[in-house]
């Protein structure tokens, strides 16, 4: 999570989960402005070291206008401050006085004053939890030094990557190893209940909180499997779950490589050129197709999922372009050798045969943002059909940007544009075949397909073009 003097940009949409890290990995490429408007906005915030503490009023003000200036669309303070106004009000035992001028700084000072010297921060982080809800769902996230320095900390869990749902939290994927992973839980999953708590409209941190505990700990579930299956109970046991990288790179048939990417990650663009180097070997001309599962995929870093297209497109094409209100944040990512974050050189180098054997995409509704990215270049550059389904058209990115005394606040700064100009935020990609078969089923181990209908039936389609 941590910022750092560093401005972080990922690819938006994924939740900052107990097993996730959303912040551009160490030796990723800083889209945008660089590390000079980071240090100023931290300067803005934090002051040095000899400096007093932000006033909780400053300190809004500050967040205020970071969002005025670099959100990615035009917003206003009076609407921020509202929202900011309404969260302390729901919090305060004592309804506050209707305000005079509603949304103004003034009443956000007031209703400051209101919470008393030793609840002062509580109720500044209640503003500003409540400033960023005004925002496009997804599109930002305020969080507390409290709860960043609980992020960091090693929780027992279940092992379960999160988004909200209507009725509760949707699983977006799973840790094979953890608690939930062995019980079979799946990417799809709709979960209701935690320990007799409903998860309807809570926060997502929240709902991280009550599924995390002491290690040896049980917790009881209510859950749907699918969004038409039964309410049905399944009791856990926490754990202390480590995330491995989950990339799978092999053989799904004869001459027909597989390759799984769950998430893009800093090492990931070199860790997939040499899983493919080492499976091709010296008979790169075996290659007859490949299959590219994206089911489950919720993004990561942006410059990843750039990098990772470098392995089946030609040089030269356009994989995304970002647009923001600033001039720093509007950029066309091309791909090329000479430029690019750990791996891409080496990604590029591999045989002309992964740029050229006929390919299939698969993708669920749970596709979100840099696997949107991927999907939708290898689609419009003709070089792989879609199979699958509408994925979540979450096509943002976010700056971390640091905050004063350890708080971190993520803000959308810039759309993602596909290359034949349409905007991946609201449609995603649409599949070129649909799939009859689960929404983001896939095997649990290595690719046997009569276990996973979705990729018997994309082995057939490359097969098919083989021919």
């Amino acid at each position: 999570m941590g910022a750092g003097n560093e401005r972080h940009e990922r690819a938006a949409g994924e939740p900052s989960a107990p097993t996730d890290g959303p912040s551009r990995g160490p030796g990723g490429r800083a889209w945008g402005a660089g590390c000079g408007v980071v240090i100023a906005v931290a300067a803005l915030l934090a002051g040095c070291a000899s400096s007093p503490q932000p006033t909780g009023r400053s300190q809004v003000d500050a967040v205020a206008t970071i969002i005025e200036q670099d959100y990615y669309k035009t917003v206003s303070r009076p609407t921020l401050l509202s929202g900011c106004l309404a969260a302390l009000d729901s919090s305060s035992a004592a309804p506050a006085q209707t305000p005079r001028s509603p949304g103004t700084m003034e009443d956000v000072a007031a209703a400051l004053s209101r919470a008393g010297g030793g609840h002062l921060q509580a109720a500044i982080d209640r503003c500003l939890h409540g400033m960023v809800g005004t925002l496009e769902h997804r599109s930002a996230e305020y969080i507390s030094r409290e709860e960043s320095a609980e992020r960091r900390q090693r929780h027992a869990a279940l092992g379960l990557e999160l988004a909200i749902a209507d009725e509760g939290a949707r699983v977006v994927s799973v840790v094979e190893d953890g608690p939930a992973g062995r019980a079979s839980l799946r990417p799809g999953a709709l979960l209701l209940q935690v320990d007799g708590l409903a998860l309807k409209d809570r926060p997502l941190r929240d709902v991280y909180r009550l599924l995390r505990g002491e290690v040896g700990s049980s917790t009881k579930l209510e859950l749907r499997d699918d969004d038409s299956a039964p309410a049905r109970s399944l009791t856990l046991v926490r754990q202390v779950v480590t995330a491995t990288d989950g990339l799978l790179v092999n053989w799904a048939a004869p001459g027909i490589a597989l390759v799984r990417i769950p998430r893009f990650g800093a090492a990931d663009p070199g860790r997939l050129a040499t899983r493919l180097g080492t499976l091709l070997g010296a008979s790169a001309e075996s290659l007859e197709g490949i299959v590219l599962d994206l089911r489950g995929n919720t993004g990561g870093l942006l410059d990843a999922s750039v990098a990772t297209a470098a392995a089946f497109l030609p040089p030269g094409v356009r994989v995304v372009s970002t647009v923001g209100r600033r001039a720093e944040h509007a950029e066309h990512h091309i791909i090329g050798a000479d430029a690019g974050p750990p791996g891409a050189r080496a990604l590029a180098r591999l045989p002309a045969t992964v740029r050229t054997a006929p390919m299939v995409v698969m993708v669920s509704r749970t596709t979100a943002s840099g696997g949107e990215v991927v999907a939708a270049a290898l689609q419009d550059h003709r070089r792989a059909k879609v199979l699958g389904w509408p994925t979540a058209g979450l096509g943002l990115v976010q700056t971390v940007q640091p905050l004063a005394g350890g708080a971190v606040l993520q803000l959308a700064t810039s759309s993602m544009w596909r290359p034949n100009g349409a905007p991946l935020q609201g449609l995603g990609v649409t599949p070129d075949v649909s799939s009859a078969h689960g929404l983001d089923q896939h095997p649990r181990f290595g690719p046997a397909s009569r276990t996973d209908p979705m990729l018997a039936e994309a082995l057939r389609l490359v097969k098919a073009a083989v021919r």
